[in-house]
């Protein structure tokens, strides 16, 4: 019926029988009208198109990206150059090109990786030796590891040491062309040392010990662990309690061994240092006032659920590459 009317010379637009049907959906909207005979006459039909989601085409595909991915996984801290330059090697001669830096952010978005504060992860955390020692610990039943250990009967400790002028406002408000300036500590200060432990109980049991001093000694740490047993309920065949620490000097003392196995309860030391199980330094609260920002509390963030080992996540990251 629409051909025929644009056939016979009718415009759609000054008819206001069509313009009513128009406003009720039940004829076509005159761009469409003329857009039939010249797909009717291009095509032989004027069937509508199949939807495609009008996507754009995507650059990095393939072994690029595939490449792309291992690259980043390898080299968390590449520029976009750095990434261009790798690709580039990559291809074979007579097809190499080079890609701009919103193609590879692009590529990159796909991937799932995004752009985010990083941290160093000491060379000898990578060891194989200590990938050992961790793989013992969270793998290992008593008294190699904690995999068969309740979370409710894990006590972490850990301690933290704070200097006042690394807790000073590094930003303020003032009128313009005026300092923003404040009496306080500068160079050398006072040392707050931050000994905490927590319980994986559902009770949310807490202890802390924050005192002005240069460090921690045999006899404060065995205070210390000597308030916590004296706070809980002596082991048995029916529970023991499992006090983790990490291998400090004084931590590895005969007298805090001797002490927690006295009581009835068990000691294990943390696997060596490594970022999926490190103390969070700042996702923690702690005290605030008006002259001093919040203080970072040094506490042990336990990964009860086995946590990937980097060659893994770079194998399952590259898995989901190939798949795509």
């Amino acid at each position: 019926m629409a051909l025929s009317l644009a056939a016979q010379g009718m415009d759609p637009r000054t008819d206001p029988q069509l313009l009513a049907l128009q406003q009720q959906g039940l004829f076509p909207h005159w761009h469409t009208i003329h857009q039939w005979p010249i797909r009717q006459h291009q095509l032989g039909t004027i069937r509508a198109f199949v939807p495609q989601g009008n996507t754009r085409a995507q650059v990095l595909r393939g072994s690029q990206l595939y490449y792309l991915s291992l690259y980043r996984c390898c080299f968390p801290y590449a520029t976009a150059a750095e990434m261009n330059a790798f690709l580039f090697n990559t291809q074979p001669l007579g097809q190499r090109r080079l890609y701009s830096a919103s193609q590879i952010t692009e590529a990159e978005i796909r991937l799932g990786f995004t752009r985010k504060v990083g941290a160093v992860t000491a060379h000898q955390a990578l060891l194989p030796r200590n990938i050992m020692k961790r793989w013992i610990f969270w793998n290992r039943p008593f008294p190699f590891g904690i995999a068969n250990i309740n979370r409710a009967d894990l006590i972490d400790i850990d301690e933290a040491g704070v200097f006042l002028e690394s807790v000073t406002r590094k930003f303020g408000k003032c009128r313009l062309g005026k300092r923003v300036r404040e009496a306080g500590p500068y160079g050398h200060s006072v040392k707050w040392t931050l000994t905490m432990a927590i319980s994986g109980d559902p009770a949310g049991e807490r202890w802390v010990d924050l005192v002005q001093k240069s460090g921690t000694t045999i006899n404060d740490y065995y205070n210390f662990i000597l308030s916590i047993l004296q706070n809980i309920p002596r082991g048995n065949a029916q529970r023991r309690r499992t006090f983790i620490m990490d291998n400090l000097s004084s931590h590895l003392s005969a007298f805090i061994r001797q002490l927690i196995h006295s009581y009835g309860h068990r000691l294990v030391y943390r696997a060596p240092y490594y970022h999926l199980m490190a103390s969070s330094t700042s996702s923690n609260s702690a005290s605030r006032d008006t002259s001093t920002k919040s203080i970072p509390i040094r506490t042990c963030r336990l990964p009860f659920t086995k946590s990937l080992h980097p060659w893994q996540t770079l194998s399952t990251t590259l898995l989901t590459v190939a798949t795509s």
